[in-house]
Parts: structure tokens; sequence; C-alpha cells
């Protein structure tokens, strides 16, 4: 959110209604430049409370209510860990931009402090509360809490390299899928290409419509790949930009579009979501226990060139032993 973008360029997730008024091009642009100046500020000092509320009013301003309730939340969660952590050691006190706490041990200045402390309690107290106010406000109308789901939404602020599927993005697809290969003790058999069904269709004239495709003969039944979900450990949703709450909504549609589910479940595998679906498929996908891993064969011999193609069940999901009814 710290690219620069025009108010020609604003498409904000709450439409105005017919009561509202349309603010003018200038306050559109100071809203972004507030934007943009308070990402740098989070971005400097991602465990200050104050950085995170004030963004989200901004992105009221700016009707991201998605958004703004994203950020109003981790400022209330900074303020209780903060509010926490000195009344389990009372002696400590904030640090600057509340990144750390300071043991206080100099007995001469105690009332100081002791007022000090209680001074910065009700202040993060009471922006515990605007910032839950301001969720509360504003949960109505992200288009998760209304419809179940998230909408596709182009932030303005992204940059090109976001919305394409480069030459790099490729070639780890391709690394990805030989080690694939290699696990079911099969030789790499397929690789992912551009332009799936032919230039002028997809995105980018076709060019980031992507498939498998065979790059040898492959016998009936033979094993093409393994496939595991990842899973992430030890994110910090504060100081990584790449956990910003608009990559989850991002991560989110993704996986609601390529995910594969189970009545208690949903997992999105990398390489399987590479595969278009096919009516007439030449390949079968069967799940494991863990309903994290997957293999993937022929279910009759292709040849060299041909595109690869599961079926998605539209009533069940494929297990080891078939494809089951989840409404067994």
């Amino acid at each position: 959110m710290d690219t620069p973008f025009t108010a020609a360029q604003w498409q904000p997730s709450k439409l105005l209604e017919e009561w509202d008024t349309s603010p003018s091009d200038s306050t559109v642009e100071a809203y972004i430049q507030c934007l943009n100046a308070q990402t740098t500020n989070i971005a400097a000092h991602p465990y200050d409370p104050n950085c995170w509320l004030d963004r989200a009013m901004t992105l009221v301003k700016l009707r991201y209510p998605e958004l703004a309730v994203g950020d109003a939340h981790k400022a209330v969660m900074l303020c209780e860990n903060l509010l926490t952590a000195t009344e389990e050691r009372p002696w400590f006190k904030f640090g600057y931009r509340t990144g750390f706490l300071m043991a206080e041990t100099d007995d001469e200045n105690e009332g100081e402090d002791t007022h000090e402390r209680s001074r910065q309690r009700d202040l993060y107290t009471s922006l515990q509360e605007r910032a839950r106010t301001l969720i509360h406000e504003n949960l109505d109308y992200s288009p998760t809490y209304k419809r179940g789901r998230v909408i596709l939404q182009q932030y303005p602020w992204l940059h090109e390299r976001h919305m394409m599927r480069s030459d790099d993005l490729i070639d780890g697809i391709n690394r990805d899928l030989a080690e694939a290969a290699r696990t079911v003790n099969t030789n790499p058999c397929c690789v992912v290409k551009r332009y799936a069904f032919g230039h002028g269709v997809g995105a980018r004239d076709g060019e980031d419509l992507l498939g498998i495709f065979a790059t040898r003969d492959i016998s009936k039944g033979e094993n093409i790949l393994f496939d595991k979900s990842k899973v992430w450990h030890g994110i910090d949703i504060f100081a990584s930009p790449a956990w910003d709450t608009h990559v989850f909504f991002t991560l989110k549609a993704r996986v609601s579009n390529n995910a594969w589910t189970t009545p208690h479940s949903e997992t999105i595998n990398s390489l399987f979501s590479f595969f278009n679906h096919s009516c007439e498929s030449n390949v079968e996908w069967q799940t494991r226990p863990d309903l994290r891993s997957m293999t993937m064969s022929a279910t009759r011999d292709i040849s060299a060139g041909e595109q690869l193609f599961p079926v998605f069940p539209e009533d069940g999901f494929v297990l080891e032993n078939g494809l089951v009814d989840p409404h067994d």
C-alpha cells in the first residue's frame, strides 16, 4: 500500500450509495498520500497499534472496509498483548513505539513511573476500544461477512508483476513437477507451458493461461506425480508486508478458486491447481488420509505433447478407495 496511485485508478470495495457524496479527486489523492505514508510508518514501527489504527481509519475513508477491519484487528491484538504484559509484569514499562518492554529498577522515580505506566495503560485501553468500534461499524460491509466469501478485488496499489506469471515462476513450477515425479519413483514426464489453449485465449493474449503437458509417452496407470500441500509456520503478520490483510484476501480468493474440499477440510495443492479440467480426462487423482497429499496417475495411454486433464467431481471427492459422496 506504499505504492502511489491516482484517483482515476481508485476502485473501492464498498461502492457509493445513492445518499453518499462522491469525494473529489483532490480529496481522494489526499487519502492516498496518507495511505502511502501510513504504510511506510507501519514498516518502520510494526508493533505500534497507533500505526495500524491510523491506517484503518484512512482505509475506511477510501471505502475498503475489509482491509480497515483487518488493520483495526491488528491494533486490538497489539493493545491486548501490551496490556496483558504489563499486568503480568507491573514493574515493566513500554519501550519506544512499543516494540519492547523495559524493566524499571530506579526506586527513586517509582512514583513517577507508576503514574506513567497508568497513563500508558489508559491510552492503550482507549485505543483498543476505538479499534473495536471501527471493526463493529465496518464488519457488516466486509465482503466476507455479507457473502460468506471473498470477492475478487484488484487493489490499485498492486504491482504489474502481481498480475502476471513470470518466467521465473514457470521455471520454479517445472522444477517442482520434476521433483514430485521422482517422489513416486517416476521419471519426470510433464511440464507447465503457456498458451494452454492457444494464443488469444485467456489473460495477456493467453500467455498467462497455463497447462500441464506430457513431455514423453505415459502408460495407463503410471503415476505422474505426488503433490503435498504446504503449511506455513511462524509468520509475523505485523512486521512482514508479505502478510498484509490484502494479501490474505488475495490468497483466500486463490484458495477458493483452486482448492479441493471434503465435508471437513479445504486443501490447496500447488501443482494440482495448474492442471486444467476436462470432462474427457486422461488423469485421475487420489487423496491420502492426511487430506494434504495426493497422487495423480494416467487413466489411459498418453502421448508426448498431450495436455494432462483431470476431472473435478462435482458431487464428491476422491480418496484412495475412489469417489466418495459427501452426503453419506
